[in-house]
């Protein structure tokens, strides 16, 4: 049997009617939920199906009194009829030892008066008897065979030793006396071999031989600088790296062109020292090149330096933008660094330089008498595009030596 009560109030015009019923189930251990069935009906006495929020609450009270308990819930109600738990929202921490009573508020209306007091189901009065156990009445024929371990005793002893009781000294450990030694066992048999580890990675090929083969720790890289390229700049293209030309002003691959000559000491302009180095008509009309050894000289009152395996670069008075571009020869990703560097001092306007991916800008800036870094890491590529770095005049091509320093990494 369960009790119910059955409660018709009017509320905003809506007619609830509630037939409550809360239920508890014999388990092993003292349930944490509370079971609430419910009958919920419209304003015309129209059984309700619908899903609505319940707001339940607990109270010290019939009326007024203190809110102990709260938790709302979505409730789906069919035909009138829901079944709910309380405690699975908010969990019930109450002592249950003084009368509670429930209240119930459906959707905006008022909460429902009088309120459900919770009452018990009949084999629970059971329970009272254990609040009624005095201390040390349990004796040793109540415990059942097995039920006091060394766990539930707070000692646990160690190999060799064994739980002992004495009246002066409770529960101890004591010393067993030890047996004889065992006789060895037999030695087993061999196990079976394991399965072969997986193959290691073979390194790749890098092309071009400026190439570096490097082990990061989990991969094999190839690393292509600038500063390796100085003995392979006598043709044009070399390998993955070429050295080209813009005249046009616009940023688009489809304008261009491979550097047409290269220097020489019959050429009508000169160096201070010896370069390897690709130009237009001659070094005026624009040039990208690497000086054999490091040296530095004067212009217009202004020191300026070359660095052996650095590329030194000037755009020409056609503005001539030279461009050191990069073919990738693997499938994989691609990560660029490095440094461009305006050494002509503060006089002219600086260059503007730019670092590209095809169509697409990487990154790009302006430097004047100073250097600027750059960085693009871990760029997805397929084998045969192309990375370009240009160095453009800017206003005008006054003071635009630039040294440029590049380091590339490949992984496949």
């Amino acid at each position: 049997m369960c009790g119910n009560s059955r409660n018709r109030m009017v509320y905003v015009g809506l007619l609830l009617v509630m037939l409550q019923c809360v239920l508890a189930t014999a388990v092993a251990d003292v349930p944490k939920l509370i079971n609430h069935q419910a009958y919920l009906t419209n304003s015309t006495g129209a059984p309700v199906t619908a899903s609505v929020t319940i707001v339940f609450t607990i109270y010290d009270a019939p009326s007024n009194g203190n809110a102990l308990w709260s938790e709302t819930q979505t409730v789906a109600v069919n035909q009138g009829v829901f079944d709910v738990n309380l405690g699975s929202v908010n969990p019930i921490v109450l002592a249950f030892d003084v009368p509670y009573y429930l209240g119930i508020k459906v959707g905006s209306d008022a909460e429902m008066t009088p309120r459900q007091a919770l009452t018990s189901v009949s084999y629970a009065f059971r329970s009272s008897l254990a609040n009624a156990v005095a201390d040390g009445s349990i004796g040793t024929s109540s415990l059942a065979n097995g039920s006091v371990t060394t766990a539930k005793l707070g000692v646990v002893c160690p190999d060799k030793y064994y739980l002992q009781y004495s009246a002066q000294n409770g529960w101890t450990c004591s010393a067993g006396t030890p047996g004889p030694q065992g006789v060895q066992g037999a030695t087993g048999a061999t196990g079976p071999q394991g399965p072969a580890g997986p193959a290691g990675s073979n390194p790749p090929n890098c092309a071009g031989s400026s190439t570096q083969l490097q082990f990061n720790g989990t991969s094999w890289q190839c690393i292509y600088s600038t500063r390796d390229i100085m003995t392979y700049i006598t043709t044009n293209p070399n390998g993955v790296w070429a050295y080209m030309q813009n005249s046009t002003g616009v940023h688009n691959p489809n304008n261009y062109t491979l550097f047409p000559n290269q220097y020489s000491s019959s050429s009508s302009c000169t160096f201070n020292e010896p370069m390897f180095a690709w130009m237009a008509q001659d070094c005026n009309s624009g040039y990208i090149g690497m000086p054999i050894t490091t040296y530095s000289w004067s212009s217009a009152g202004l020191s300026q330096i070359a660095m052996q395996g650095v590329i030194h670069a000037h755009p020409g008075i056609y503005g001539n933008e030279p461009i050191l571009r990069w073919t990738s020869p693997i499938s994989g990703t691609v990560s660029i660094s490095g440094r461009v560097t305006s050494v002509d001092g503060a006089c002219g306007d600086g260059i503007l330089w730019s670092l590209e991916q095809e169509n697409k800008v990487l990154q790009s800036g302006a430097v004047k008498a100073n250097s600027a870094t750059f960085s693009a890491q871990s760029l997805p590529v397929t084998k045969g595009a192309n990375f370009y770095f240009i160095i453009d005049m800017g206003a005008n091509r006054d003071c635009d030596t630039t040294n440029l320093d590049m380091l590339i990494t490949t992984q496949q």
